[in-house]
């Protein structure tokens, strides 16, 4: 069977990242979509279906019976399940959004993931996460590296690395080639993972959640605080949204917001170290202006 990933409408609005290469190649957590799918599937190759000046650095490869998938959904255990079980002529949609779809090599050759209404339509209702602008690659990023993380460690046993190091909490593996020397990897708040043939150098503080490429260094006396999801986890923090600013009636592109139950919980929200962490690393670093707005809920 051969695997095939293909770039829907959110090509379009993932430039111009999406120029250089399908969507499925991007890369978040620690591998990239098409190596996740590819490891949850046990599959040893695959290929793309995207435009056609990319096609010749991404090669399609029909077989008597492909899997399609599509290359902007990251997959997670539940959803490996469902589309294992998919037989030749059945697709796997979501509001509207193919999925997935397994097909003959004879209807392969007329694929278009627009047109889908001839195949048998299971309806998957689960949960998942779909790449559909560039900032779903950093707001998704830390979820995605916990389950690379699971996804690459389990049953496995992390290479040795140098006793100048110190290592707090569990969550800590690093492959074959990795080296360290005099550094902390504080992974009480999430995993570290150093890839292949990675160098931490002496002096160098990480916290995680946080990956090091292969070949990849970090260099003397860096500090790296990989704050992944550590704002939602402070006590308190309800029903905190990303989103997209549509109007035309103010400057701003982006907003975010939280809830919370009372004015003295915001008020230790608002002090707490995780909170400061947030602000200097990620917040001052990347946003150019805003506008806070504090609202109390009147009705």
């Amino acid at each position: 069977m051969s695997i095939l990933f293909f770039d829907d409408a959110s090509r379009e609005s993932l430039l111009p990242l999406s120029f250089t290469r399908p969507v499925a190649d991007f890369r978040i957590g620690i591998l990239t979509i098409a190596e996740k799918w590819a490891k949850r599937l046990s599959a040893t190759s695959y290929s793309f279906v995207t435009e056609g000046y990319l096609q010749e650095k991404f090669p399609m490869d029909l077989a008597d019976d492909n899997l399609f998938i599509n290359g902007s959904i990251c997959p997670d255990e539940e959803l490996g399940k469902v589309i294992k079980s998919l037989q030749v002529g059945e697709s796997l949609v979501a509001e509207q959004v193919l999925i997935a779809v397994k097909l003959s090599e004879k209807e392969a050759q007329s694929f278009d993931y627009t047109n889908f209404s001839s195949y048998k339509s299971i309806a998957y209702t689960g949960s998942f996460i779909k790449i559909t602008y560039p900032e779903d690659l950093f707001s998704h990023n830390d979820a995605e590296l916990r389950k690379d993380f699971i996804l690459l460690t389990t049953g496995r046993t992390s290479a040795k690395i140098s006793a100048s190091n110190t290592i707090l909490g569990n969550n800590f593996f690093a492959e074959e080639g990795a080296s360290a020397e005099c550094a902390t990897f504080n992974t009480l708040e999430g995993p570290i993972y150093l890839a292949k043939n990675s160098q931490v150098w002496e002096g160098s503080h990480i916290r995680g959640s946080f990956a090091l490429g292969e070949y990849s260094q970090v260099k003397m006396g860096a500090k790296i605080n990989g704050i992944g999801s550590s704002v939602l986890e402070i006590t308190g923090v309800e029903k905190m949204e990303v989103s997209r600013q549509t109007s035309s009636k103010n400057k701003f592109k982006y907003g975010f917001s939280m809830e919370f139950a009372s004015n003295e919980i915001y008020q230790a929200y608002s002090i707490h170290p995780q909170h400061d962490a947030f602000v200097k690393d990620f917040f001052i670093p990347l946003v150019e202006d805003f506008m806070e707005i504090d609202t109390e809920k009147l009705m």
